[in-house]
């Protein structure tokens, strides 16, 4: 309670001290749920990228503030089908799918050409990239059945490796020599 009044008195003092009037606002992080209805807001958007609740290091307290996201948003974006689905089934309106994208153009046409990293190896190999945190929903399983039966693909895997998930990502590197994690970039 004393962490929802503290965020509500610094939002509304920076929005005052910036001579913002009317604001729009976006919230993806959902500890910020206390700010709706609280700072004068024209509109307030509810941007929905992961499932938070399926991750286990999430404080169980969380879900309040979700459920007061969901209710009281003007809209909410999401990022995939399935949350769409999920959300569909507490609110029905100002439901809006916003997915990942890509721009295919640039990479049909081979995008353009960037000096390689040092840290990523000289190899002639195709490369499969990921980009994303490797946490409890990364499947180490998944991983080292497709580096088995596509030896002839290097993986290269960048984004911040939970603690708990290091001993994994080492594993797959002392084993497969078609795998580098590279970390967070």
């Amino acid at each position: 309670r004393i962490n929802d009044l503290l965020i509500i008195f610094w939002t509304r003092f920076a929005t005052r001290i910036l001579h913002i009037s009317n604001p729009i606002i976006i919230i993806y992080e959902p500890r910020y749920a206390c700010t709706l209805g609280k700072i004068g807001e024209l509109l307030s958007c509810y941007e929905i990228a992961d499932d938070r609740l399926e991750f286990t290091q999430v404080p169980r307290w969380i879900e309040q503030k979700i459920d007061l996201l969901i209710k009281k948003s003007d809209l909410i974006t999401l990022s995939a089908n399935n949350l769409f689905v999920k959300i569909n089934k507490k609110r029905k309106n100002d439901l809006h799918i916003v997915g990942n994208g890509v721009d295919l153009e640039f990479f049909k046409n081979g995008g353009v050409i960037f000096p390689r990293p040092s840290d990523i190896p000289k190899i002639n190999n195709p490369i499969v990239g990921y980009i994303g945190a490797i946490g409890e929903w990364f499947d180490f399983n998944l991983i080292e059945m497709v580096l088995q039966s596509c030896s002839d693909l290097f993986f290269i895997i960048i984004g911040p490796i939970f603690p708990e998930q290091m001993v994994n990502a080492n594993k797959l590197e002392i084993f497969y020599s078609n795998i580098k994690f590279l970390g967070k970039k």
